[in-house]
Formats: structure tokens, sequence, C-alpha cells
């Protein structure tokens, strides 16, 4: 069973395809309110957002507002018709003429413009900048640095597989030792900031404070955590580094979500809390049993054996909360915003660069292939199959002729502008395809 299926059969993924269906998106709230803590690793999100584009659904900001699927337009219902504006306007062109048909079709196709790709730009570094900072504000990213900086110390690693400098060509014993006490230099600050922000939290927790002290202390606590973001970021770790640091987040959410397991079966099975069945015992003062809203009968013995169990995982989860020095609540709140945060970026990521293999075209010579870093070329297209390999999955449909035009752009891949007369269940695809865009190829 391959990676995506896998995904596809977890329940929570099933659920947001299902919503994302009848709506046709999702929000980013949505995606982290629903999908499971262990379910955030790169590889992970990157098969969750194929999913999400196989079944067409859109991952906005926002949910869409004022949304009316049959516009009136003077008082008159324009689905009434039969047919939309856009179908009118490109059937008044005859098929025979491709280039009026493209020029045509262009006006009613969106394509991305360097607003657009600046605007996408932002939102993979919102997305981006979202994930560095619930990593620089955890417990472990301060540990696992501190660790980094004491191998460093020993010599066991070079301070240029570690920072984003890399390793200059003339390398001096005297350049890398600067660095390294640079860097120690760094975390020593970095730890002495971590130590003020547990005394804001700790006073926070120990004094009963007023609203006027406690807006002045969240304020305070708010600008320490942004000069602790701020040092992370200083320390200018890669990327390799910055994975890895998150491994051992998301390997601590495993082991946290582990020692809970027994705990959330039971409540699974029982429909509700510990807590709850309690109550409806009424404490167990004067009931042997208690029946569930669910029919199933749970006796006095049996909740106390429950309740041994549900100890036995809390022990478990404490223990790991003194070993690890974070409480499981901030961990899975970090890994639940390193997820929305990797969310956001790949989805920005895939709208920008949908990447496609090869495209071949009936052209008026015969059929055309166009792989990436084609060069630029304007073709008549007639009637015939236009085909596709994107990611790996190839698709096709039927074509009445058009215009193939590659487009320049800033960024330095071609987009491919493709107009023409569909004729097939696949109309809506095709429309997509006008802004599909074709990496270069790496020089030779």
């Amino acid at each position: 069973m391959s990676n995506v299926e896998k995904i596809a059969d977890v329940p929570e993924v099933n659920q947001l395809i299902a919503l994302g269906k009848e709506k046709g998106y999702l929000t980013y709230e949505e995606v982290n309110d629903v999908l499971p803590a262990n379910l955030v690793a790169p590889d992970q999100i990157d098969d969750l957002m194929h999913l999400f584009g196989e079944n067409e659904i859109d991952i906005v900001d926002s949910p869409t507002k004022d949304e009316k699927p049959n516009e009136e337009v003077d008082g008159k219902d324009s689905s009434s018709s039969g047919t939309s504006p856009t179908e009118t306007k490109t059937e008044s062109v005859t098929i025979d003429d491709p280039v009026r048909l493209y020029l045509r079709e262009m006006g009613t196709i969106s394509l991305l413009t360097r607003e657009g790709e600046v605007e996408i730009a932002k939102r993979i570094e919102a997305g981006q900048n979202e994930v560095i900072s619930a990593v620089a504000n955890c417990s472990v990213t301060i540990r696992e640095i501190v660790t980094i900086d004491g191998t460093l110390k020993k010599l066991e690693a070079s301070i240029f597989t570690i920072i984003n400098r890399g390793e200059p060509e003339e390398k001096t014993e005297a350049r890398e030792k600067a660095e390294v006490k640079k860097f120690s230099k760094n975390v020593k600050n970095l730890v002495g900031q971590e130590k003020k922000l547990n005394k804001l939290h700790l006073r926070a927790l120990s004094i009963k404070l007023s609203e006027k002290m406690r807006t002045k202390l969240e304020k305070e606590t708010d600008t320490h955590h942004k000069k602790l973001e701020k040092m992370v970021r200083d320390l200018d770790l890669n990327n390799n580094v910055m994975d890895l640091i998150i491994e051992k987040i998301y390997e601590i959410a495993g082991q946290f979500r582990e020692a809970g397991k027994a705990e959330r079966l039971l409540e699974k099975e029982l429909g509700r809390s510990l807590a709850d069945v309690r109550k409806l015992a009424k404490n167990w003062k004067n009931q042997k049993s208690v029946k569930l809203p669910s029919s199933k009968v749970i006796t006095k013995k049996q909740y106390d054996n429950h309740t041994k169990t549900v100890l036995s995982c809390r022990r478990k989860i404490r223990k790991v909360e003194k070993e690890t020095s974070t409480s499981k609540d901030q961990l899975l709140s970090t890994v639940r915003t390193i997820a929305r945060g990797r969310v956001k970026d790949k989805t920005a990521k895939r709208e920008l660069a949908e990447s496609v293999d090869e495209i071949v075209l009936p052209g008026h010579d015969g059929y055309l292939g166009v792989r990436p870093g084609h060069a630029p070329l304007l073709v008549r297209l007639q009637v015939g199959e236009l085909s596709y390999n994107m990611n790996g999955k190839r698709h096709a449909m039927a074509i009445s002729g058009g215009v193939l035009l590659p487009m320049g752009n800033p960024m330095g891949a071609c987009r491919l502008a493709i107009s023409a007369g569909v004729r097939s269940s696949a109309a809506s695809r095709s429309r997509r395809l006008a802004a599909v865009r074709v990496e270069p190829m790496a020089p030779m």
C-alpha cells in the first residue's frame, strides 16, 4: 500500500475530503482542527496535498463569502438560459478560426501575473515563518541547539555543516574557531532568554493578577517570545538541522500519543470520558453499575479497572514531560502549528507550479511533444487528443483546434497557454491547463 493510500484510509482525512468535495475548498483552520497530530511529516503533507489536488479541493485562508452559484442580472437568473456568458462568447467564434478563438479564450483565462507570483511568494514565506516561529518557541528546540553547541565544542562536527554559510574555499582552523565561538555565545544568550520566558510563565501561573497587570504581563511575554524567535533565526541554522529538530519534536509528540493511547481507545469505546461516567454514576455512592447513553452498562469494578488504566497512561505522560522538559499540551500545539504552516507552504507552492513532465498536442503537421525547457514556439493545433503527464499521472482531453503559446515570465519558467474548442467532459480541466507551469530543464 502506497503512502497516499495509507493517508487516504485515515478517517480524519476522509472527513476532510468529504467536506472539501461538498464545498470545493477547505480552510487552513479546518485542516488544522481535524488533522491528526501524527500526520505532519513533510512527505505526509506532500501526500495530503496530492490527495486534495486529485479531488480538486482548494486550500484557502478563509471561507468564501457571499458566494452565489447563480448570479442574477437585471432581475433574471443567468442560469435559466442554460449557457454561461463565457460559453456564449466562445460559441460566437467558429472553431475553424483558432487564432480568434485563442484571443477570445485568453480573455477568459486568468494567468498568473507578476503580482500574482509575488502574492503567492508571500504566502509561501508566511507558511515558512509560521513553522519557524513554532519551532523557535519550543523548549525541545533549545535543548537540541544546546546539544549541537556541545558537539561543536568537542570538535565532533564542523560549524559549516550546521549553519547556512557553508564551508569556505579557504577554510582555516582560526576561522572555524571564530565561528564556533560566535555560535556558542549566541546559544548562551538564547538559553538566558528562555529562562526569562519561563519566569514570566511561572509568574502568570502563581500570582493572582488584576486584568491590567495580566494584560501587561502578556505583552511582556509576547515581546520575549519574539526576541527568542529572532535569536533562533540569527543562529542561521541550515535546513537539514532545522528538519532534524522538527523530527525530534515529532518523535516526542509520538511518545505522548503512545503514552495516552490506552486512554483514547477507552474513551472511544465508552463514547465519553471516565469523568463523565462518574457523573452519571453520581460518584458511585449508591450504585453498583450505570447504563451509558450508548446502552452499554459499566459496573463499579470495571470503572475501577479503567481508572487504573487511565492513571497509568497519565503517569507515562508525566514521565515524558519530565524527560523532555516540555508539557504535552504545548508540544502538541507546536506540532499543529508546524502542520498548519507546512500546509500553507505546500498549498502556495502547488498553486505556483504544478509540475508537468510532458504535453503531447495534435499540431498542424502532426503530433508534437513539449517537455520542460522546450524552445519558445507558436503552434496551430488541429482536431485530436491533447495529453499531458502531471505528477506521474496521464491526463487527456479531446480538442477541436486552437493555439499553443509558451509565455516567458520573470521566474524563468514557461507557462503554457492553451486554448482550444474542447468537446469532452474534461472541459473544466482545459481551463486549468491554461495556467500550468513547466519548470525549465537543468543546464547540461
